[in-house]
Order: structure tokens, then C-alpha cells, then sequence
């Protein structure tokens, strides 16, 4: 039996939910525009096109499942020949031409910044899925890589404890985290 608390609770959080209403990425029309700001050439494009095939692997995955809240990935993709020129007019480009909803790739750090430079005026998520050394936060950026694998010189083989500059702290996200190996990871 549902008790009249748990219908008022239910009513609120629906109600709730409608004022506020759901996270624009998710109240679109058909699909999820990603937006890939990938070196195709240039001096990263063999990593490069490791993570496009990444990336439609896992667009493939999710569109089988349903998609991300019912909606198919719909994969855009940009060469940003490995450079800082590159990286701002194709993350431009995604964002007032393309009308991307996300934008992820880049391999090195100064096509993060460049891209982040774009992204963030933007007001658009940038996924990082590299590597990231820090020194960057920003309520628009989520870096993925793996903080172990980032040279620093105390890292040890067997991993570390979490530091603070490990935690970006405040409006964006980049955590260290642990897996079910005891691997740290990135989040």
C-alpha cells in the first residue's frame, strides 16, 4: 500500500522536476549531437583515429541500447589537425555551425585549452579523454584520463593516494577514483 507521504514526496519531486525542468542535453528533439574535435592529421592522428574508433564503438553501444534518455548519439566530427588554430575553429564551428550539444576529443594539451577557450565562452560540456597533468577548472570540462598517467614524478607503480590537486574542487569535475582493480582512474 502507498502511503499518502510517499504520494505527496512522489508529487513534489514531479513537480519539482517540471519547474526546473530536465538538463537541456536531454529536453532536445531527436537525437544527441556530439561534436569530436579529433586530430585526423597532424602529428597525433594516429591516436587520433584510435579514439574516433573509440568513440563510434561507443556510439554504436549506446544507439543499440536506446540510445542516451531515448535519444540515438549522432556523432559530428572534425579534424583538428593536432593544432591550437585548428582545435578553436573546429570547436567553433561544432558549436555555432553544428549546434552540438557536447563537445569531446582532443589529445594534447594545448588543443585542450584551445578547444576549453571556445567551449567554455560557449557555455558547452567538454569531455577530455585523455590524460590530464591539471591546472585547469572549469564548470564545463570533465577530464576522463587517468591523473596516475600524467608524469608525475612521484607517481609510483602499485598507484598513490588522491591529492588535492588531483580534485578539481568547486564547478567542474575531474576526480581521481579507484576501480574494482585498485587502479586509480579518472572520472
Amino acid at each position: 500500500m502507498i502511503s499518502r507521504r510517499t504520494v505527496l514526496k512522489s508529487g513534489g519531486a514531479a513537480a519539482a522536476f517540471a519547474i526546473v525542468g530536465a538538463p537541456s542535453i536531454l529536453r532536445a528533439a531527436d537525437t544527441v549531437k556530439v561534436g569530436l574535435s579529433i586530430p585526423i592529421t597532424g602529428l597525433q592522428a594516429i591516436l587520433g583515429e584510435t579514439l574516433l574508433n573509440c568513440y563510434k564503438l561507443a556510439a554504436a553501444e549506446l544507439n543499440a541500447a536506446n540510445g542516451i534518455g531515448g535519444r540515438q548519439v549522432e556523432l559530428i566530427i572534425e579534424d583538428n589537425q593536432t593544432t591550437t588554430k585548428g582545435s578553436i575553429d573546429k570547436a567553433r564551428k561544432l558549436i555555432n555551425e553544428d549546434k552540438v550539444d557536447v563537445i569531446m576529443g582532443t589529445i594534447i594539451s594545448p588543443e585542450r585549452s584551445a578547444t576549453l577557450s571556445v567551449t567554455s565562452k560557449a557555455k558547452k560540456l567538454f569531455f577530455y579523454p585523455t590524460n590530464f597533468e591539471g591546472g585547469e577548472c572549469n564548470r564545463y570540462f570533465v577530464a576522463t584520463g587517468d591523473p596516475d598517467a600524467a608524469g608525475r614524478p612521484d607517481d609510483a607503480v602499485g598507484g598513490r593516494e588522491p591529492r588535492q590537486d588531483d580534485l578539481c574542487h568547486g564547478f567542474g569535475l575531474c576526480l581521481a577514483a579507484e576501480d574494482d582493480r585498485g587502479d586509480h582512474g579518472g572520472l
